[in-house]
Formats: structure tokens, sequence, C-alpha cells
């Protein structure tokens, strides 16, 4: 116990070099253990804690929490709409939270003899159920982009919008994620959407330094019913 006090009383923890259970290589084992147990139950190191709580302020401390308390608080105003974003090649889209059912990971989609082509993709197996799966890339003309895609870094998903109980798949390059924004990230539609993707196109907001095109669900619903009618 002497040399343990000692140890403390020097700044040395003697817990850090013996251990708190038992022997460690090379240093033994503290002979106070046997009754001790463990660490915790030794009046040192339980007077070291309250050293440790019992200690002085650093210079400058009081001052310094003094003017953070002190300072006019910033009021952040939270989003008031929510959105799922999410990324075809090179372009970032968004739409509704409440339009979108969930976000599955990427299914088989089964070809619809005489009827598939660049807009109608096929049928996907989304819980047990076939749902219809369409190009949003094709209906509302994202070009690609040179080094937009990279497979590596992320798993495409698919994206299912439910509207009026009826289910819309969408495969997806990357999904960002839900987020909120407000009128202050809204922007202009600019002039390098294209006039199709610009048609679907209700709002241009700034997500993470990206122009994310916040789609009509409604009008694309519309049209994607035109496709298949």
């Amino acid at each position: 116990m002497k040399s343990m006090k000692q140890d403390a009383d020097t700044g040395k923890a003697c817990w850090n070099s013996i251990g708190v259970w038992g022997p460690v290589s090379n240093t033994g084992r503290c002979p106070e253990l046997a009754e001790m147990i463990h660490c915790r139950n030794c009046p040192v190191f339980i007077g070291a804690g309250g050293d440790l709580l019992n200690c002085g302020l650093p210079p400058g401390y009081m001052e310094e929490w003094t003017g953070i308390i002190a300072r006019e608080k910033e009021t952040r105003t939270a989003g008031n709409v929510s959105i799922v974003v999410f990324r075809i090649a090179g372009e970032y889209l968004a739409l509704r939270t409440e339009a979108c059912r969930e976000i599955v990971n990427m299914r088989k989609i089964h070809w619809i003899p005489h009827r598939s082509n660049e807009v109608l993709l096929g049928m996907a197996n989304i819980r047990g159920e076939l749902q219809l799966c369409f190009s949003l890339k094709s209906l509302i003309g994202i070009a690609d982009r040179a080094g937009s895609e990279n497979s590596q870094d992320y798993l495409p998903k698919m994206l299912v919008v439910q509207k009026n109980g009826k289910c819309w798949v969408f495969p997806v390059d990357q999904m960002i994620g839900v987020v909120r924004y407000d009128d202050s990230q809204i922007q202009n539609v600019p002039v390098t959407v294209s006039k199709a993707a610009g048609t679907f196109t209700q709002k241009v907001l700034l997500h993470e330094n990206h122009e994310t095109a916040l789609l009509d669900d409604e009008l694309l619903i519309y049209s994607l019913q035109e496709k298949i009618s």
C-alpha cells in the first residue's frame, strides 16, 4: 500500500502500470488486489478520483465559459419539408418523403415481352409482389456524364414510390437519404437542366454543395401512367 500511495502522490497512477484486476506481464501483481479484488475498491484509487474532481480550474476557464454563455444564441430554423435525395448518373434528385414507401436493395428486373422498353424496364419482386419497374433516367432525360458513376463506391438501390395504393419502382445509382430543407435553400432552376428534366423539376435546392432537383411526383406518376396505358 505504501508504494502505491507514493506512486499516487508523485502523479504516477499505479493502476496504469500494474493493472486493475491482476497480473500484467513483467510488472507482477499488486499485493492489495488479493483483498481489494479491483482498484475501484482501493482507497488510493478512490483518493485519486477525489483529487481529480477537487482540482482547481485551469487558467481562463471561467472567463471562456462566461463568454460562451453570454454570447447571443443563434437562431436555427429546422427545415419544414422532408425529402428523399438520391443520385442517378450525375444528377442529384429528390422526391417528397410522403411519396416514397421504401428503399430496397437492387432486385432482378424481369423483362415483359412486347411491353418492356427504355422507360418500362420490366417487373421486380418487392416483398413478394411483382411491381412495375421504370427508368427515371430515361423518363426525364438524364444524360450520362463521364466519371459520374463508380459502382465500386456505391451500391445501387431501388426506390419504391406509392400513389393511391399503387407502387412504382425506380433503380437509383446512389441513395443519399432523407433530408429536410427550408425556403432559404431553394434556387432558381438552372439553364443546365435539360428541357425534359426541367418539366418534372419543381424546385432546385443546394444540398451538400450539390444542386438537387425536387421532382413533381404527381406529374411523374401521371407520365408513367400515360406510358403504360
